[in-house]
């Protein structure tokens, strides 16, 4: 059952038709429920309403009401507003486990239980963050970590979902199974079976795997396809084989995932089916009788019914963090372990590549030449033969630039530095690049950022937000929730990031079904809607209509009812009329009017 707040106090939901859904990512997970219209209790319900679950004790804020013709689908996310009501800035964590990292940074009441057995160390650095940045941020930097969230005992679950076990759990269409498995599998640019490794300063883990830099996963094919991964967090080169030897399983064989509906037989009949108990991250026998096979595989996603277990549905992946078939951010990027796309890792991969290619060089002629024929050289060539007619690779230097061809003396120059201050090249990695004006055809970027005196535009991880100061503006960004929606925010007055407004503040909103206009602290709208024309498909609801000079009134709603008339009804700002429904036989119908003997 599901209980909520009202100002008689703790009121149940009269509908027990209602799932859960557990993500990967235990920030993520969502419960979603049906009401139909005209549910006696539908007014209660209301965007940031807390629902708590009796059965799990976990409390969600309803982030989202989509009200059709003849249902509300109502989606509430995993209340973990504590987790984000303190902002560090300048956060520099120290090093630490993670168990250890997220432990500092919880609000008080809550605890850690760590079942990851992770004891590597590492250091977070982030400019602004909420504890609950902080846990994600752990998720990324140590690899395969997991979390779940209990909001009713307030605590923070840690995982490592990689290191389990087959739990002795198995899905057969003779037992559990309702309906065949729905399959999905992709061995895309994703996919490769070695991969080079190199930790902090260049370090390899060479002399503990019989001399090679590289591991390999050739348990689906034994086709050689080469990734490169550089993180300068890796110290230890025990600890660069191990996490190299875990992507390089994960991205060996394709990315497949199995959505199975599964009767609940350890809910349905515990005391025979309790060892069948379905949780996240087990690793999960499917024994599949069509095509005679038994495949283990990881829970990645869980939908459950707790008043209807027979209609479950559990999502099976071989890949960590991901049930759609593509690597997770937290798992896939060969260059960053982090799971965010890091410059410094991709800059560090081209400036070692460029050292091996340089150092590595033998051989070559550096030849003094004059470009006009003359006794006096006005150029140094370096070139792969010493004679120019026979030379393809060429670097040239003279007073005008500096630059390589790779067809000869001529040209053309791709790569090159010239006296105007222009450079060309195919591939440019540097740590800051200051310029007056940028000029670019095509624009991919971790992260965009523009500040012009206390306002600023931030354009991070598909969220669009204009400041002032610290306080939001505009933002505009996708909801997260099962069917992601775009979201447009309009926000006045003091409002920062936390979430805190003030008093006088206002916000308004646009989503794909709905508008909300002007609402404050206290969750009222107090906002004004122009409008040429106003189409409803079912209802408008409104206590007052005015036109825009105010001359005009009428209410349409009483006690929070339609009552089907007008409690009052003025012609150009006269006294109440005796007005009628008058059927005139000119016009073919009924009108509204104060002649009650209209023909």
């Amino acid at each position: 059952m599901l209980e909520y707040q009202t100002s008689a106090g703790a009121a149940v939901l009269d509908q027990d038709q209602y799932y859960i859904q557990e993500e990967w990512h235990g920030w993520e997970d969502t419960l979603h429920l049906s009401l139909p219209i005209g549910h006696p209790q539908r007014a209660d319900l209301a965007e940031r309403l807390s629902l708590t679950d009796r059965e799990s004790g976990q409390s969600y804020r309803i982030t989202g009401i989509d009200e059709g013709k003849a249902s509300a689908d109502i989606t509430a996310q995993l209340d973990l507003d504590e987790l984000q009501a303190d902002m560090l800035l300048d956060y520099d964590s120290g090093s630490g486990s993670p168990a250890v990292l997220i432990a500092a940074v919880l609000p008080p009441g809550w605890s850690v239980d760590d079942h990851s057995g992770i004891t590597a160390r590492r250091t977070l650095h982030l400019t602004a963050a909420t504890p609950l940045d902080v846990i994600e941020q752990c998720t990324s930097t140590f690899d395969g970590l997991a979390v779940r969230f209990d909001t009713h005992l307030r605590r923070v679950h840690l995982y490592l979902p990689a290191g389990a076990q087959t739990s002795g759990v198995y899905f057969t269409d003779e037992l559990n199974l309702t309906e065949r498995p729905q399959f999905k599998g992709k061995a895309g640019d994703d996919f490769y079976t070695r991969l080079y490794a190199r930790g902090k300063d260049g370090m390899t883990f060479s002399q503990l795997n019989g001399g090679l830099p590289y591991v390999d996963c050739h348990d689906y094919t034994d086709q050689v396809i080469c990734r490169y991964w550089q993180d300068e967090r890796y110290t230890d080169p025990e600890s660069l084989l191990q996490a190299a030897s875990e992507k390089v399983n994960a991205a060996g064989v394709p990315a497949r995932s199995y959505e199975c509906a599964v009767a609940d037989l350890a809910r349905i009949d515990p005391a025979r089916y309790a060892y069948l108990s379905v949780q996240m991250y087990q690793v999960v026998t499917l024994v599949d009788r069509a095509s005679k096979r038994r495949m283990d595989h990881r829970v990645a996603r869980y939908r459950h019914w707790p008043h209807a277990p027979a209609k479950n549905i559990v999502t099976l992946s071989t890949v960590p963090g991901t049930v759609t078939g593509k690597l997770s951010a937290a798992y896939d990027a060969v260059t960053d372990t982090a799971g965010l796309t890091s410059f410094s890792q991709r800059q560090q991969a081209a400036v070692s590549a460029a050292t091996s290619q340089i150092t590595g060089n033998r051989g070559g002629y550096v030849v003094l030449h004059s470009s006009t024929g003359g006794k006096e050289p006005d150029e140094i060539l370096i070139m792969d033969t010493p004679d120019i007619a026979t030379a393809a690779n060429v670097w040239r230097w003279n007073k005008a630039g500096l630059g390589y061809s790779g067809t000869g003396y001529n040209g053309p120059y791709s790569t090159a530095i010239t006296q105007d201050g222009h450079i060309v090249a195919d591939f440019v990695a540097t740590g800051t690049l200051d310029a007056a004006q940028v000029n670019v055809v095509n624009l991919v970027a971790s992260r965009l950022t523009s500040t012009s005196g206390s306002y600023s535009y931030d354009v991070w991880a598909a969220v669009s937000k204009l400041m002032d100061g610290d306080d939001l503006r505009v933002r505009i960004y996708t909801t997260g929730t099962e069917a992601s929606q775009g979201l447009v925010q309009v926000f006045s007055g003091t409002h920062p990031m936390s979430g805190a407004q003030d008093e006088s503040s206002r916000y308004s909103w646009l989503s794909p079904y709905s508008i909300g206009v002007g609402e404050d602290q206290s969750g009222a709208y107090t906002g004004t809607v122009y409008a040429g024309t106003v189409r409803a498909e079912q209802a408008l609801y409104t206590d007052e209509v005015r036109i825009r000079d105010g001359s005009a009134q009428i209410l349409s709603v009483a006690d929070g009812k339609r009552t089907g008339h007008f409690e009052r009804l003025a012609i150009d700002g006269n006294a109440a009329q005796d007005v009628r429904w008058v059927y005139s036989a000119t016009l073919g119908g009924y009108v509204l009017t104060t002649d009650h003997t209209l023909n």
